[in-house]
């Protein structure tokens, strides 16, 4: 099941907007779409948007189409942020832990992106289904999420929402980032104060209604290895409040199978640090830990590291701008 932008993503029902039901948009799909595509079912639906899969009707590749629901339509905050999350995926799309939205548009009201399909599972499905992951697991892992959030980092992209259920384990072995359903703009984040986040990986500096910035993702990225290393998530409370408090607290304890790990407790320490200020300061600096410890991306590393030096200062940085054909 696919999970681009979907919390909680559920199978579809019949219904999925007031008088628009999943056979009427995808029929207003097909006339967008006309003889490039076939749009073939509805996979998941979230509160936001459905997604549909599609094949390519010359060279039969399978692709997905994320569609805004109507009933959203006519709301601008709306339509802003699934256009934001259109181009922050377009330009994080060269990397190859990300998913590249090759296509933006709307017709008559119907707004939608298309991405290639991505076969594989979902980190938190391999979780439920295998338990804890071994440390040669964990860390490839880290080091390749890491990577991308260095790439997100020079493009200004903070994206808020790091989940096992937003990140696939593709069928090379590649684990791929899914969702951009929050993400923004760093330089434009510090407009507003900013919530957003599932509660067991959000920072403490989200929950306290400040605006989150490139640590936020590693403390959600050190929530995620926790879980990983251990199989069940960091915290364990009864209500949101209680995770809330824990976050706010730093009130975690990991078994001392994983802590007696000194590399592995102190890389979870510097990520789950309650004031980022005491966390990495950059994405770049998790991936030179996970290198010094014999894992890392160096064929993008290096790429990464140009990059970093050439590009304008973040708050400088251009939003793409993505319009339909």
């Amino acid at each position: 099941m696919i999970a681009l932008g979907i919390s909680q993503a559920k199978a579809a029902p019949l219904n999925v907007d007031n008088g628009a039901d999943l056979t009427d948009i995808a029929a207003r799909l097909q006339i967008i779409f006309g003889g490039r595509f076939e749009v073939l079912r509805p996979l998941a639906i979230g509160g936001m948007a459905t997604i549909f899969q599609l094949r390519h009707r010359l060279h039969k590749g399978l692709f997905v189409a994320k569609v805004l629901h109507p009933r959203l339509a006519g709301k601008p905050g709306i339509i802003r942020s699934f256009r934001a999350e259109a181009a922050h995926a377009a330009r994080l799309g060269g990397h190859p832990n990300a998913v590249p939205v090759f296509d933006f548009g709307e017709l008559d009201g119907l707004f939608f992106m298309t991405m290639p399909y991505v076969e594989g599972e979902d980190v938190d499905k391999l979780l439920e289904r295998n338990g804890p992951l071994s440390r040669v697991e964990t860390l490839d892992f880290a080091a390749q999420i890491s990577s991308l959030l260095s790439f997100a980092e020079t493009e200004g992209i903070v994206h808020c929402d790091l989940t096992p259920a937003n990140i696939r384990l593709d069928i090379f072995g590649l684990y791929r980032l899914l969702d951009f359903g929050i993400s923004h703009s760093e330089s434009c984040g510090r407009e507003r104060s900013f919530r957003g986040g599932t509660p067991l990986y959000t920072s403490p500096e989200q929950l306290r209604g400040e605006t989150p910035d490139f640590r936020s993702d590693l403390y959600s990225l050190g929530a995620i290895l926790a879980e990983m290393l251990t199989g069940q998530p960091l915290f364990h409370a009864e209500t949101l409040d209680a995770i809330d408090r824990k976050h706010l607290k730093g009130d975690w304890k990991l078994p001392s199978a994983v802590t007696q790990d000194k590399a592995i407790k102190h890389l979870l320490e510097k990520l789950l640090a309650t004031r980022r200020e005491d966390r990495f300061q950059s994405a770049f600096e998790v991936s030179g830990a996970l290198a010094g410890l014999g894992f890392s991306r160096p064929e993008f590393r290096e790429r990464l590291a140009i990059r970093a030096t050439s590009k304008a200062p973040i708050n400088t940085v251009r939003r793409a701008r993505l319009s339909a054909e």
